[in-house]
């Protein structure tokens, strides 16, 4: 495959995902190949593509199909829906706001640790916030250490890897300096500032009034896509590791703004289109209704 082919997979592979956490899991996680078809071609996405991406993703371990008849429906691994949970978390909800000054610390830098195993580790704290704070010590203030407990369990390495809660001494009034240089808020910063550039372009469209629940469902999807990658690479500290008026606390308002605008008829657009083998998708009771909530 060559890079600019490959390139085009990568996005589409990135913009289903989008569509099976923001629109499928919360009515019920099954959809209809039919439909995510439909649903990704208002998103300029061909037919082709979906068909090779989704088989890649299932090859994967992402998903997992029902065939009824000529139809082919697509859940979820349990695997990958632990994945999706964890991402509804961290893109639709606020990070803890109370901290007491602790921080969980992970040490994988132990010897019994074999150095593939410790790369895969890193990269799976990465992904839930932890940042390196000191040679061979990865650590977030918020996250507490049972989470962490269950990564290791995942990794079968739980009697490895030490981990402790405590105060970080000697940092003081330099703990703002730290989490910059080791979460990288500079990079985020220019992320988030370019999500508010695009964000406000939507803002002003549906300020004119309620768009058509197809453009709707547009909107939403494409807010959430630009939103999930910076999310999930935030490592959503608490405000007092944070600069003073932080982009990515504006970010989420807006973000929320613009749900509560399109939500109502991109629902509306999914339950009139899309189906899964009981028949119209419709959304179930649960953590979408808390979806950008204040204080959550």
């Amino acid at each position: 495959m060559t890079e600019a082919p490959a390139r085009l997979e990568r996005g589409t592979r990135s913009l289903l995902i989008t569509i099976f956490g923001d629109s499928i899991m919360p009515r019920g996680g099954s959809v209809w190949l039919g439909s995510l078809i439909s649903l990704a071609a208002e998103l300029g996405v061909n037919e082709r593509l979906v068909r090779t991406t989704m088989n890649r993703l299932s090859v994967d371990g992402w998903f997992e199909t029902e065939q009824r008849g000529r139809r082919s429906y697509y859940r979820p691994t349990p695997g990958a829906r632990a994945d999706f949970e964890a991402a509804e978390q961290r893109i639709y909800h606020r990070p803890v706001e109370d901290w007491n000054g602790s921080w969980t610390l992970v040490m994988v830098g132990t010897e019994e640790l074999p150095a593939g195993e410790r790369a895969d580790l890193r990269r799976r704290l990465g992904w839930s916030g932890f940042r390196a704070v000191a040679p061979n010590v990865m650590g977030h203030p918020t996250v507490p250490p049972g989470v962490v407990g269950q990564i290791l369990s995942e990794h079968r390495v739980e009697s490895l890897v030490p981990v402790v809660e405590g105060v970080l001494s000697g940092v003081g009034a330099d703990a703002r300096d730290l989490v910059r240089r080791a979460f990288s808020l500079d990079g985020l910063e220019e992320g988030y500032a370019e999500f508010i550039s695009t964000a406000r372009r939507w803002a002003g469209e549906l300020d004119h009034g309620e768009p058509p629940p197809p453009r709707a469902w547009e909107i939403h999807t494409r807010m959430v896509h630009l939103l999930r990658r910076l999310r999930l690479a935030d490592p959503l500290l608490p405000a007092d590791l944070l600069p003073g008026d932080w982009i990515g606390t504006r970010a989420f308002e807006l973000a929320g703004e613009i749900h509560r605008l399109t939500d109502p008829a991109a629902d509306e657009h999914l339950s009139n289109t899309a189906e899964n083998a009981e028949g119209p998708l419709s959304r179930r009771p649960g953590s979408h209704d808390r979806r950008f909530a204040s204080g959550t």
